[in-house]
């Protein structure tokens, strides 16, 4: 299986998209920096959409419908990891109750109350964030596009750092991934975002403060640590990472980078 392959099986897996032929398997795990290319392809969409819907609508319900929309595209993957984290994360026990826990199909008091805050955190911070100094709609697309990159490095690095469960596509990504593989994702997205400021600021011909520029640049070791903080607190309480922890990675890492953007547009812009 080529990297064109592969591409299919993560756009495959990371949507609900219909692509024929693309199962993803042991052999796509050769390929699994190009995660960061679905998250530029979320970036792209996101960040239209968010600046489209601001166009029209106040920036709450903007931030609502763009989020929605995420959680559409995706099936909802990222959220039921978020969910079943935090019931893992709530339970009593040893590590083989709070597994459990989380591999149970009934929504807990943990899982439910970890998604309500995380998603109305998002959704605050992403209607708060284009009134902060005015910033203009290239600029809003450019933070919302940096975001979604670095949410897959940041699951990348959750597998890295990750132990192996004995089952299920959180061990093809976890056994599949390594330093070297993360490091090629993590350049990879590095080149995304320089791409992106590169088109912002000579084809737009708009400025960024230098604040902003040093911080979006950082943006990718933020990532990392995110990610390794989480995989290692799965590990402890676990035992193993598994994609339930990779998702809620995910959605974790887009609230904390999201709230370091807004923290450091508050203070520059």
């Amino acid at each position: 299986m080529g990297p064109i392959r592969s591409l299919k099986s993560l756009l495959a897996l990371f949507t609900i998209i219909p692509i024929r032929g693309a199962p993803i398997s042991e052999e796509t795990a050769k390929y699994l920096p190009l995660t960061s290319v679905v998250g530029a392809f979320y970036g792209v969409l996101a960040g239209l959409l968010l600046v489209g819907l601001n166009f029209v609508l106040p920036p709450f319900p903007s931030a609502a419908i763009m989020l929605l929309a995420l959680y559409l595209l995706n099936g909802f993957l990222h959220m039921d990891g978020l969910i079943d984290f935090g019931d893992g994360i709530a339970a009593f026990g040893d590590k083989k109750k709070k597994l459990s826990a989380m591999k149970d199909p009934k929504v807990g008091a943990g899982g439910l109350t970890l998604a309500l805050l995380v998603t109305l955190a998002t959704l605050s911070l992403y209607s708060t964030l284009p009134l902060y100094g005015k910033i203009p709609y290239a600029q809003l697309f450019l933070f919302v596009f940096s975001i979604e990159v670095f949410c897959k490095n940041s699951l990348l690095a959750c597998a890295t750092f990750g132990k192996p469960h004995k089952s299920g596509i959180g061990k093809l990504f976890v056994e599949g991934m390594g330093k070297k593989k993360l490091l090629a994702s993590t350049l990879i997205s590095v080149a995304f975002l320089i791409t992106a400021i590169f088109l912002y600021a000579h084809f737009l011909n708009l400025s960024i403060a230098c604040e902003i520029k040093i911080f979006l640049l950082t943006s990718p070791a933020i990532s990392i640590l995110i990610g390794t903080s989480i995989a290692r607190s799965a590990n402890r309480s676990f035992g193993c990472v598994t994609g339930d922890v990779l998702g809620a990675s995910h959605e974790i890492s887009r609230l904390i980078i999201l709230a370091l953007i807004v923290m450091v547009v508050k203070l520059y812009a």
